[in-house]
C-alpha cells in the first residue's frame, strides 16, 4: 500500500523574500518527497512558488471560534481599538502606538493591547513619554476567555504585523463582530475586505494613522453581526475539514489505483 504524504505549511520562516541557502535545501527535500503541499494562505502559496517552484493548494487554518462570538451593540459613550499579540518588533506595535499619538483622537478613544514580550518596558515608556497614559493601556498576556470578554467591550481590531502567514487572531476578533485593520503582511490579504475592514501596506505610519481615523469615523457602517457569522461559517472546523479531507481522499485513491 502506497502511503501518500502531505505537508502543511504555516510557518513564518518560509514567508521571507530571501532564505539561507542550508534551509533551501532541506526544505526543497522534504517538499520534494511529499505528493502535495497546502500552504494556509495565498501569499505563503507564492513565496514557496518563488522560492521552490512547487504549487501548493490554499487551505486556511482551522480557528476554535467557541469562546469568541457576536454578543451585541458596543459601548456608544467611548471608543476601544483593541490589539493582540506578542509585544515583539515583527507585531507593529511601535509603529501602532505611533500612529495613534498621531490620529490626535479626543479623550473618549482607547488603545487596549494584549500581550507579553520583550518590548514591554520600551513600550510602556514610549506611551509615557507621549503622554498617553490615560489613553493606551498595555494589558499583559490574557487567557482565551479574558480576551473573548475585551474583545466584547471593544469596537475595533488593530494588527499592524510585519508578516504573518495566516493571523488566527484576526479570525478570532471578527467571530466576536468587529471589524478589523491589518496591514498587508501574508495571511490578512485572503479575508480582509471592505465588508469586515481595512488593509494597509507594511511599516506605512501615514496610512495606518488614516484607517485608524477612518474606521473611528465610519465605524457604523460594519454590519457586526455579518462579519461574526461570515468568519465563524469560513473557518470552522467543518469547513476546512472537509477541504482537509478532499486533498487526503484524492491522494489516497490516486496512490492506491498505482498498486491494481
Amino acid at each position: 500500500m502506497n502511503i501518500p504524504l502531505v505537508i502543511t505549511e504555516h510557518s513564518s520562516i518560509i514567508n521571507k523574500p530571501i532564505l539561507k541557502k542550508t534551509l533551501k535545501k532541506c526544505v526543497f527535500k522534504s517538499y520534494s518527497n511529499a505528493d502535495r503541499i497546502i500552504s494556509v494562505s495565498s501569499s505563503l502559496g507564492r513565496i514557496i512558488k518563488k522560492h521552490f517552484n512547487i504549487d501548493t493548494a490554499i487551505i486556511h487554518n482551522i480557528v476554535d471560534t467557541n469562546d469568541f462570538y457576536f454578543i451585541g451593540d458596543r459601548k456608544v459613550n467611548s471608543f476601544t481599538f483593541l490589539s493582540v499579540g506578542n509585544l515583539v518588533p515583527g507585531k507593529g506595535f511601535n509603529n501602532l502606538i505611533d500612529a495613534f499619538y498621531n490620529a490626535n483622537f479626543n479623550k473618549s478613544v482607547y488603545l487596549k493591547i494584549i500581550g507579553s514580550g520583550i518590548e514591554y518596558s520600551k513600550l510602556q515608556r514610549k506611551i509615557k513619554n507621549m503622554s498617553l497614559d490615560n489613553q493606551i493601556e498595555l494589558l499583559g498576556f490574557k487567557g482565551r476567555k479574558e480576551i473573548s470578554k475585551i474583545m466584547n467591550e471593544s469596537n475595533a481590531f488593530v494588527l499592524a504585523s510585519q508578516s504573518e502567514t495566516f493571523g488566527v487572531v484576526f479570525i478570532e476578533a471578527m467571530a466576536s463582530g468587529l471589524p478589523i485593520i491589518a496591514t498587508e503582511c501574508g495571511g490578512p490579504e485572503d479575508f480582509v475586505n471592505k465588508r469586515n475592514g481595512i488593509l494597509v501596506p507594511i511599516n506605512n505610519l501615514c496610512m495606518l494613522t488614516k484607517a485608524l481615523k477612518d474606521m473611528y469615523n465610519t465605524v457604523d457602517i460594519y454590519n457586526n453581526e455579518a462579519i461574526s457569522i461570515e468568519s465563524r461559517l469560513k473557518f470552522s472546523p467543518d469547513n476546512i475539514s472537509n477541504q482537509l479531507t478532499n486533498i487526503y481522499s484524492s491522494l489516497y485513491d490516486v496512490n492506491n489505483k498505482k498498486t491494481v
